[in-house]
């Protein structure tokens, strides 16, 4: 399932204006940080280790302290990926990312100005869109869409990087993506897994006897990711 075919899937996905948020769609909350590429330039390159677990604790925060019913998610590169379940009142499209938008904005901020024990200048806002999708295959190409994405962005970034201080260059839009690995490899660019592929957590619901379940994972294939997608189908109702 390649990269184009996934993109188009979920652009007209998301072209629907007209989303119906009922409990038989499946909610996919999405955020982006705006002029991420900017920010970004303060820090380490190519993938900075506070911005990096920033994120992560974002998400952690945002799952665990707002009422969301959030079973599924996924963080890569400067955006954040979030089941919500059924059990969530089904509100309008537009107080879902007004609220989710918000909250990530909040969180973040509050996290990198502690990890970096000073406050920002500017600080990182960040935008929310929902995608409601009708089948469960849909919500694992979602999320198979966005590992496969960011994982090439992430080769982009690293190349990017190179380029800033190489005499010859590497001309990145004409590389395939088993190209620019095999380049990234040969020049001994590479990084660790966790950057290029995501950091995701998984919350199983409450037990009569156990407290709530939380399972932390960086997915390193196309079939974590989709084990992933799957476990959290099961959680949703």
């Amino acid at each position: 399932m390649n990269l184009k075919y996934l993109s188009e899937h979920f652009e007209t996905i998301e072209a629907n204006e007209t989303k119906i948020l009922t409990n038989d769609t499946f909610l996919i909350v999405r955020s982006n940080a705006k002029n991420f590429k900017g920010f970004a330039k303060n820090f380490k390159q190519p993938f900075d280790q506070i911005l990096y677990e920033t994120f992560q604790k974002t998400m952690a925060n945002v799952m665990k302290k707002y009422s969301f019913n959030i079973v599924l998610g996924y963080t890569t590169s400067d955006e954040l990926s979030f089941l919500l379940s059924s059990k969530i009142e089904r509100i309008k499209e537009r107080k879902i990312l007004s609220l989710m938008s918000s909250a990530i904005t909040l969180e973040f901020n509050t996290l990198l100005a502690k990890a970096l024990n000073k406050g920002l200048k500017t600080p990182l806002i960040f935008d929310c869109r929902v995608d409601a999708v009708e089948n469960i295959d849909d919500v694992t190409k979602y999320f198979l869409w966005r590992y496969k994405a960011n994982y090439l962005s992430s080769l982009n970034r690293i190349l990017y990087c190179y380029n800033l201080k190489a005499k010859e260059k590497v001309d990145i839009d004409i590389l395939s993506i088993e190209e620019k690995i095999n380049f990234i490899k040969d020049n001994n660019l590479d990084v660790k897994d966790r950057f290029k592929n995501g950091y995701a957590i998984l919350y199983y619901p409450n037990d009569e006897n156990e407290k709530r379940k939380v399972v932390k994972l960086v997915p390193k294939s196309e079939q974590e990711i989709f084990n992933l997608a799957e476990n959290s189908i099961v959680l949703y109702k």
